[in-house]
């Protein structure tokens, strides 16, 4: 197996969130299930792909593969790496939250199949994309920065989703951002 395919994996919800955002929603407005179909692919492919990584780290030593890290920041001694740990838990969680995730998604073009007339539904879409993908690092993240990140992103999913949160949003979850901030830091 191909060291890229755990990032492929992450990759795909977040190119289908890129897809709905800069090409569905500007030119095919008017084609609300375009937005669940291809999301429904992506986190299909992912799904798929997530089965791929399960046989090949039950066939590694260890049940566990080696990625190579990307040296993302490079200052004098210090360098920050950016990587994904994929081990057999890792590898279950990761079907896991594909299968759950592919489920939603399934569910949602059902369930909003008489709700075309609505002008946010590929915003919908994109930001069910931007869950699942966000989900998806933060169970093969290798770092605390990187499970940082994807942890925010998460959150940014979740609040920015207008069927999951209240139209009126308050300020309240900005002290517990805070908090896992300085939680982080010691």
């Amino acid at each position: 197996m191909p060291h890229q395919v755990p990032w492929l994996i992450l990759l795909f919800p977040l190119l289908s969130l890129l897809i709905i955002a800069f090409i569905l929603r500007p030119f095919f407005n008017s084609r609300p299930k375009l937005g669940g179909y291809v999301t429904i692919a992506a986190i299909g492919i992912s799904c798929a792909l997530s089965f791929w990584v399960l046989s090949a780290v039950m066939a590694a030593p260890h049940h566990e593969l080696e990625l190579p890290n990307i040296h993302w920041l490079l200052i004098g001694d210090l360098s920050i790496s950016v990587g994904l740990m994929v081990n057999s838990l890792t590898a279950i969680m990761l079907i896991v939250v594909t299968i759950v995730s592919l489920m939603v998604q399934i569910y949602s073009v059902g369930y909003m199949h008489n709700k075309e007339d609505l002008p946010s539904l590929h915003r919908y879409y994109a930001e069910l994309s931007l869950f699942v993908g966000s989900m998806m690092g933060l169970v093969i993240a290798n770092n605390f920065l990187l499970m940082f990140i994807f942890w925010e992103l998460v959150g940014l999913g979740t609040n920015c989703n207008p069927w999951i949160t209240p139209l009126r949003r308050t300020d309240a979850w900005r002290p517990l951002r805070f908090f896992r901030f300085r939680l982080l830091h010691g």
